[in-house]
């Protein structure tokens, strides 16, 4: 059906397809961000800082189940901070937030993300600087939690990490974001922000703490390589998009670059292992190159049968 269509519909057709598949994806996650992990008491429960947000606007429960006990795991929650052991998570955004929120800092002494435990970095001041002089440490606990937060007018955030003994050799991590906002500020923006842009940091956060507390660390330049897959699938997409748009506009073609969408929301979100996400793309690439693929008209096949003859 497609392949009778010229360019500028094929064009239309798949920019509208991959729209749809975006809203819902984006639908889906923003409704999964705000309790991905967290069991529905969890979410009920209250915790230590609750009372300084009366009404968040965007409000997170995320949790998992370390295989560590919470003695392992508290001095990695200790040590958070970003002029500290950073927040385990992307480098490279935390970076350029802080150039944002403090223009002229000197990122090198930002969000290096620590891979051992720092005795100096244990016993934290309170009011101690967490993010770029603006989220300060509020309270803690040792082995229990750890909570920072501001109140800057009408805008409250509170952001908290939360142990809790499942036996001696597990421990389960809760993870609560709340933020209160003026209400001329909220909009679907500002909520796909904190909740569609700020899980990706979240969910990289609390893999980076389960690998340190069970003793696994993080491969080096990992950043680098999760980036080059990233792009891997989405140049596959492109290829795929291109030619169902300027080629033969082959059903073959759409399929391979909506299954590239799908992945790009895997691989940000859900962020699964580094073998998955290259299984993924060779997978991608494989499909682009049968998108790719010219069946031989009849005139060609019987003038390739005249030859091997």
């Amino acid at each position: 059906m497609f392949t009778k269509m010229n360019r500028w519909q094929r064009l239309g057709i798949g920019v509208g397809i991959v729209l749809v598949v975006l809203i819902v994806g984006f639908t889906i996650v923003i409704r999964a961000a705000n309790t991905w992990g967290a069991t529905p008491a969890e979410v009920a429960k209250s915790l230590p800082g609750d009372e300084l947000v009366s009404d968040p606007y965007v409000s997170w429960d995320n949790a998992v189940t370390i295989n560590a006990p919470l003695e392992q795991v508290w001095p990695w929650i200790a040590q958070i901070g970003d002029d500290r052991a950073g927040y385990y998570s992307y480098m490279f955004i935390e970076k350029a937030v802080t150039r944002l929120l403090m223009p002229g800092a000197d990122v090198s002494t930002y969000y290096n993300n620590a891979d051992r435990i720092h005795p100096e970095w244990q016993n934290p001041a309170l009011g101690k600087t967490m993010i770029a002089d603006m989220l300060k440490l509020t309270a803690y606990e040792p082995n229990r939690y750890l909570l920072s937060s501001v109140a800057d007018g009408e805008f409250h955030w509170i952001w908290g990490w939360y142990l809790e003994a499942v036996d001696a050799d597990h421990t389960r991590l809760h993870v609560r974001t709340r933020l209160q906002v003026p209400a001329e500020a909220r909009n679907a923006m500002v909520t796909f922000a904190f909740s569609g842009g700020g899980f990706v940091m979240e969910q990289n956060m609390i893999q980076g703490i389960v690998q340190r507390a069970e003793g696994r660390g993080e491969p080096a330049n990992i950043e680098t390589f999760e980036i080059i897959l990233w792009l891997a699938a989405l140049v596959a997409g492109l290829v795929a998009a291109a030619e169902f748009v300027f080629g033969r506009g082959e059903l073959k073609a759409l399929g391979v670059g909506l299954a590239v969408v799908v992945e790009l929301f895997v691989i940000t979100y859900v962020q699964p292992a580094i073998w998955l996400r290259v299984a993924f793309d060779l997978l991608l690439w494989a499909g682009a190159a049968w998108a790719l693929l010219r069946r031989p008209s009849k005139a060609n096949l019987a003038q390739l049968v005249k030859q091997a003859a």
